[in-house]
Parts: structure tokens; sequence; C-alpha cells
């Protein structure tokens, strides 16, 4: 994620903790979904994942640690750097391979080698980067996924119509109503999020696969003010 980002995460990776189990970002539901996909897509066979901007990688770790799921190996990658020490403990029970890579997402991909990992996962970090950025990433995963590679986006998207504004009041409205924040801390949050966050629509998703050449594009689940899409190599 941005040096920016990276920064807040590092000073406030609690308060976004506190986000994540108040459900005002349907984590929960999201990571379901994420272990469907897997187990559709990779029922009995080893795999190896990366996941983009992991955070501490508690729910990957939880999911991961399923006896449905045979995992060669795992590369986690953020840039903050504290929370990455905190993804080192909790992914300590895995029996793979692991990988911890402490920075930008986007130029840690572009340093992976082509088709070297079955599945990459991002969960809440590529709407803190520009389009371009975000079509340039995309990119390379398609580079760095194996045939059949599946990349898994979580993340905040638009209404086909809706601006970011719009979708900022959206967001803080379902903040307000599902996360035990104190003033203090909602405006803190919301302050990160008036300054960082850059979603874009699932029509803009459907067109950077289309027009990058991924064979499926798919929105697996739509949960209004965010989604999990999927893009197949």
């Amino acid at each position: 994620m941005t040096n920016a980002a990276s920064e807040y995460f590092n000073r406030n990776w609690e308060l976004y903790t506190e986000s994540v189990n108040s459900g005002a970002l349907f984590h929960q539901e999201m990571y379901a979904t994420f272990g469907a996909i897997l187990n559709d897509h990779f029922p009995d066979q080893a795999f190896s994942i990366a996941d983009f901007g992991c955070g501490d990688l508690r729910s990957t770790a939880k999911l991961l640690s399923a006896p449905v799921f045979k995992i060669k190996n795992l590369i986690g990658v953020d840039g903050a750097a504290d929370v990455l020490n905190l993804a080192r403990a909790n992914t300590a029970h895995l029996a793979c391979e692991k990988t911890f890579m402490c920075e930008d997402m986007l130029s840690a991909c572009a340093k992976l080698p082509d088709a070297s990992l079955d599945v990459i996962f991002s969960s809440y970090a590529l709407h803190h980067y520009s389009l371009a950025q975000k079509e340039a990433f995309l990119q390379n995963c398609q580079r760095v996924l194996r045939p059949d590679g599946i990349f898994v986006l979580v993340d905040g998207v638009r209404a086909r119509h809706q601006t970011r504004e719009q979708w900022i009041e959206v967001l803080e409205s379902n903040f307000l109503a599902k996360a035990q924040h104190s003033p203090k801390d909602h405006e803190q949050c919301f302050e990160h999020v008036r300054s960082s966050d850059f979603p874009e629509t699932l029509e803009t998703f459907a067109s950077i696969a289309q027009k990058q050449a991924w064979k499926k594009f798919q929105i697996a689940l739509d949960k209004g003010h965010c989604a999990c899409q999927v893009f197949s190599k």
C-alpha cells in the first residue's frame, strides 16, 4: 500500500481491527466467500498464495488453517512493518514455507517471477492507489499467476454512477451504525478514508479484465459499498 496508508496502519492497527470486528466491511462474509472460491478451484490440490496488503494475516491464516486446504507456500506483503510482525506470529502454526515482504504491494508484485503463484489475494488495500496503478498491479498479477491461477480482490467499490464523496457517505453511515468507535476514533478513521480511499466501480474492474484479456471476471459477492471479485487467468 502507499506510504501514507502504511504509516496510518502502523499507528492505528488496533482501531482498524475494531472496524473489522464490527462487521462494517463485511469481513466475515468476504472471507467465507474467499474460502469457497479456494475450495472450488483447489479441492484436492496444494497451492501457493500471496496476500498483498496482508495486514496481520489473522483472517487469512485462520482460513488457510482449515484441513481442506494444502498450502505449498505463503507470501505476505505489507508496507506497515509493525503490522507485518503480527503477521509472522499469526502464521507461525501454518506448516508451509513463508515469506514476508515489507514494502509497497505494487513494487513487491513486480519483483515476483513469472508464473510463480496459484492464488493472489488482496483485501481492502488496492483502493489506496490510482486507477493507473490498479491497472498495473492487475497486469503484474496476471504475469505472476500460473495458468488457471486466480486473483481474488476484496475491496471497496462504488456504484455505477456514485461519486467518491457519495461512496464515503455510505461507508460512514455503515460505520456509524455498526462500529462502536469514540467520536475521536471515528474522525481519525474517516480522515484516513477521505485522504486515501479511491474506490473504483465494478464496471471499471470488468473493463480492465477485458482489456487485459483475463480469461474470466466474476463478482463473487457484492455488498454495495464493497465486493469480492475473481480474476481468472
